[in-house]
């Protein structure tokens, strides 16, 4: 009977930390969503706290697209907009004086994230 314990508590604690790993990607999505008003963002919280399963579940048949386009630009970072500015730079959207002085602001910028406080 203790094996049987044992398998049932690894079980249940993979789902409680997936369910979690879920609910705060789900949770920091929504605040990070700019075309959501506050309502709507308190709407879905309301949601999640009354019926949190079902609410998530909807929530990512609803709001999937989006989701993935938002995690995908909060990843890109200073390597990635250099390469769209050079690609810009080759199609000739850019002139070499936009695309240095875009290039310095983006390395001036990356500078300053990574410096510590």
């Amino acid at each position: 009977m203790r094996l049987a314990e044992l398998l049932w508590s690894l079980l249940v604690i993979f789902f409680m930390i997936s369910y979690l790993m879920l609910f705060f990607s789900v949770v920091v999505d929504m605040f990070r969503d700019p075309g959501s008003s506050g309502g709507t963002k308190a709407l879905w919280v309301l949601a999640f706290l009354v019926l949190p399963v079902i609410s998530m579940v909807v929530y990512l048949v609803v709001n999937g697209a989006g989701m993935a386009r938002r995690n995908a630009a909060a990843r890109s970072g200073p390597v990635d907009e250099i390469d769209r500015a050079q690609a810009l730079l080759a199609a000739g959207t850019l002139t070499p004086e936009e695309f240095a002085s875009l290039k310095a602001k983006i390395l001036d910028t990356e500078q300053v994230r990574s410096s510590p406080a």
